[in-house]
């Protein structure tokens, strides 16, 4: 058999390119891997770094928490403290004033000027003389003429004034018992309070004043010393007068003789609480309030109302059976 040298040198010269090419792309994919298996090392190695600062940020964060969490009670703390500071500076600006008040009305007259029974359509007229004067009144309402004249109590309020309960209806039969009492003493106070929308001072007046007669004809002759007895033990401080202009004796009462009955009564006292009405009749009491109030003036007077009492002023009350009379 004769060999044929040219195609078998063809063969292996091909199977030998073949052998060399398998063993490049071997060495080729080799380094591929290597080049790989080098930068997912290298990336395990930045992921394990990265986990550390995870880790570190965490406790940071965490410590930054409980930092964060100190400094608001911290600041709940001082914020308390400030509240409690703020409270006491009001306090003592207000004892402050209290004490220049005081010490500016040592030794001065004053005068209240109180008006019952209103507001009624004369209040108008006695507002519109009270603020040409720029003099201050008490006004001791009666809660139906309030929900009826809500207008008149708000002025009233806005120019200085002090709106009060008197009764809700001023029906002596009030004075049966202590439920027909409150029954209508705290519908009066809820009415002006909701006219006035805040709420006012434990002050007020009864009809016909503490020491009025008439209550004995539905209560008997201790009902005013059991209501009186009750109304202190609750906080509040009933007010009658010492200066009466006798303006509801009868309805044609003169504006002169209302005049006298203020200035006789008045006499040497330098702490007057004078009664008026504002009642539907009371056209005498306006003709006769600028007389007065230049009365009052002229004698050096002082006008004030129940808005700025103080606890001197109170104590002077009931030094002078003015305030809380002890009935008996």
């Amino acid at each position: 058999m004769r060999l044929n040298f040219p195609y078998l040198l063809k063969w292996f010269t091909l199977i030998a390119v073949i052998t060399f090419t398998l063993h490049a792309c071997s060495a080729e994919k080799d380094e591929q891997i290597n080049n790989l298996t080098s930068q997912v090392e290298e990336l395990e190695e930045q992921l394990e770094i990265a986990e550390e600062e995870k880790s570190e940020l965490k406790q940071q964060l965490s410590e930054y928490d409980v930092n964060i969490e100190e400094m608001n009670d911290e600041l709940e703390e001082k914020e308390e403290e400030l509240k409690d500071q703020e409270s006491k500076i009001d306090e003592l600006t207000k004892q402050l004033e209290e004490a220049k008040q005081s010490a500016s009305r040592s030794g001065s007259k004053q005068v209240f000027l109180t008006f019952d029974d209103g507001p009624s359509k004369v209040t108008p007229k006695i507002l519109d003389i009270l603020k040409e004067h720029n003099i201050p009144a008490t006004f001791f309402a009666i809660g139906q003429s309030v929900e009826e004249y809500p207008h008149y109590t708000r002025r009233a309020q806005e120019e200085g004034h002090k709106v009060l309960p008197h009764s809700h209806s001023h029906d002596y039969s009030i004075y049966s018992d202590l439920d027909s009492f409150y029954d209508d003493f705290y519908q009066a106070k809820n009415q002006i309070e909701e006219v006035l929308d805040q709420e006012i001072p434990p002050y007020f007046r009864f009809p016909g004043g503490a020491t009025n007669q008439v209550s004995t004809d539905y209560g008997g002759d201790q009902i005013m010393a059991k209501i009186t007895e009750d109304v202190k033990e609750r906080g509040y401080y009933y007010f009658d007068w010492n200066v009466s202009s006798n303006d509801a004796n009868h309805e044609e009462v003169d504006a002169l003789d209302i005049y006298n009955n203020v200035v006789a009564t008045t006499g040497e006292q330098d702490f007057a609480v004078v009664l008026f009405h504002d009642s539907p009749t009371s056209h005498s009491t306006a003709e006769a309030l600028p007389r007065i109030i230049d009365y009052y003036e002229s004698e050096g007077y002082e006008f004030r109302t129940f808005q700025d009492l103080t606890e001197k002023d109170l104590n002077k009350m009931k030094e002078l059976n003015i305030a809380n009379k002890t009935i008996y």
